[in-house]
């Protein structure tokens, strides 16, 4: 569930892993606007064949006043991105973005322990990949946003979660070894680029949360540069884990 959705690969993804488990189980695409969010979980409630849903951009903070419960990591973050009913009623839900991106990182063979990370954009899914860096013993996190505000409460999620964090005063990835763009920026083909590539250190990693286009320019010049790079695909295929187990799926 989303607005838009056009960019989305979770049902070709675990359509295949459904498939090839043999389960009588389809995700499906939902595009449903910010201002019908509510109407559309009440509609959803009710739909006894519906397990649960993936949420994705903008609905992933926006849904938390509709949510009985939160699990342990959407507790943490303040953002979900899977919901899926209780026995006792209500919505629960539960954020494993940040998962599939810091396994993404580390399969790819980039280990975070110790090293100061930029993360650009402070939405639903940096809030995400900040905690689960957290949980990979990542060093010193810096966060910009074009909202200084939303940069501002995820640092004070940070620090009250034990983490030092800094509010960047740009989104300048000069010295850091991992830049990673957390925004939208990227999906469509006049976007600016989310932090100047050409600034990246030579050598550090430059990381991506987009999926449509599978390389997005912001990839295509880091690699032309010789920069190493993680698409964003690899947090969709990293987390698919952790969404079937949220939902008690077997592997």
């Amino acid at each position: 569930m989303g607005d838009p959705v056009a960019q989305v690969r979770a049902p070709m993804v675990f359509n295949k892993l459904f498939a090839e488990a043999g389960l009588g189980a389809r995700m499906v695409a939902f595009q449903v606007g910010p201002e019908h969010l509510k109407t559309a979980l009440d509609g959803f409630y009710h739909l006894a064949n519906l397990d649960g849903l993936i949420v994705t951009v903008p609905h992933k903070i926006a849904i938390l006043p509709h949510l009985a419960e939160l699990a342990p990591m959407a507790a943490r973050s303040g953002a979900v991105n899977v919901i899926k009913r209780r026995p006792q009623g209500g919505w629960i839900g539960e954020m494993v973005d940040g998962l599939g991106f810091a396994e993404g990182l580390r399969t790819a063979g980039h280990d975070v322990a110790g090293r100061r990370v930029l993360i650009v954009g402070a939405g639903g899914v940096g809030v995400a990949i900040a905690f689960a860096l957290i949980e990979h013993g990542c060093g010193e996190i810096s966060v910009f946003d074009v909202d200084p505000a939303r940069a501002g409460a995820l640092v004070d999620r940070l620090r009250a979660d034990g983490r030092t964090a800094v509010v960047a005063a740009s989104s300048d990835p000069a010295g850091f070894p991992i830049a990673i763009n957390a925004t939208p920026l990227g999906m469509q083909p006049d976007d600016p680029l989310p932090f100047d590539v050409t600034r990246v250190d030579p050598g550090a990693l430059v990381a991506e949360v987009i999926m449509k286009p599978r390389a997005t320019r912001l990839i295509e010049l880091a690699r032309a540069q010789g920069n190493p790079t993680v698409l964003g695909e690899r947090m969709l295929d990293c987390q698919a884990p952790f969404v079937l187990d949220f939902f008690r799926i077997p592997r």
